[in-house]
């Protein structure tokens, strides 16, 4: 919500003729800087789902796996 906030708050600071025209570049921009740390947070929460299950279970990835499969 900070870097949202970081982003948007100037485009509409500098007024409504530029915010339109600046739109769709900074738009595709801006989703895509979202894609890649949504990209990263749900990689971090698989990598810690199989830690926690392992440690906790004692399950290898061998069986993880073959429980997803």
């Amino acid at each position: 919500v900070g870097m949202m906030l970081l982003w948007i708050i100037p485009m509409f600071q500098r007024g409504t003729d530029e915010l339109v025209s600046s739109l769709p570049t900074s738009s595709i921009l801006f989703t895509a800087i979202l894609g890649l740390f949504q990209m990263f947070s749900g990689i971090a929460e698989a990598v810690s789902y199989a830690l926690l299950r392992q440690d906790k279970d004692g399950v290898s990835r061998a069986e993880l796996a073959r429980i997803f499969e």
